[in-house]
């Protein structure tokens, strides 16, 4: 798909504000756990929604350069390059998954879905992480505990409205993608 140079520069500009609001939604939201080495964040949810209006590529640009700048910004040094792969396969994951495998599935199932898979390739990423780095103790923790910073994440994103993003969907996508966005948006509402 060709994109004209203002489809290319508003896709940049989305890209940059994403992976800030990704650092920023981060660190603002830190959870220490005793014994583990990390934090538990919400910074996937503006993953996952980056995901579903930028596709795979940017996916994987917000989630990997927005995670790695908030661990290098509170210290967190030895994560930052497994961040960047970590981080940007489970945008890579969502987006592509959310854009390009499940075209004719409902919406909420699309978003569901990819970010449930997205979410996967966190788990498995920083438990192995985990592992390599401290140890079968603090990946234990990491097994127990990434489920609950994934899975609130996908709720924040699934129910993130639709309509937000309903400017850039219409340029990412067709109109009728955009109908099943209003569709969808309604039916919620009515609810």
């Amino acid at each position: 798909m060709e994109f004209s140079t203002k489809k290319k520069t508003l896709y940049l500009v989305l890209t940059a504000l994403f992976a800030a609001l990704t650092t920023v939604a981060t660190i603002l939201i830190q959870i220490q756990i005793p014994g583990a080495q990390g934090y538990i964040n919400f910074g996937d949810a503006v993953i996952f929604i980056s995901a579903y209006v930028l596709g795979g590529v940017g996916g994987f640009l917000v989630g990997g350069v927005g995670s790695m700048l908030a661990d290098l910004f509170t210290s967190y040094f030895v994560y930052a390059p497994f961040t960047f792969v970590i981080k940007g396969l489970e945008g890579f994951v969502c987006g592509i998954i959310f854009t390009k495998t499940m075209r004719s599935s409902k919406p909420i199932l699309k978003r569901l879905t990819s970010a449930f898979l997205g979410g996967l390739v966190c788990w498995i990423g920083y438990t192995l992480t985990d592992l390599v780095l401290f140890g079968k103790e603090v990946a234990l923790l990491t097994l127990a505990l990434t489920p609950i910073q994934v899975g609130v994440s996908i709720i924040i994103a699934l129910f993130a409205s639709p309509k937000l993003f309903e400017l850039v969907i219409r340029n990412r996508y067709n109109e009728t993608k955009v109908r099943d966005v209003d569709e969808e948006t309604d039916e919620q509402n009515k609810e």
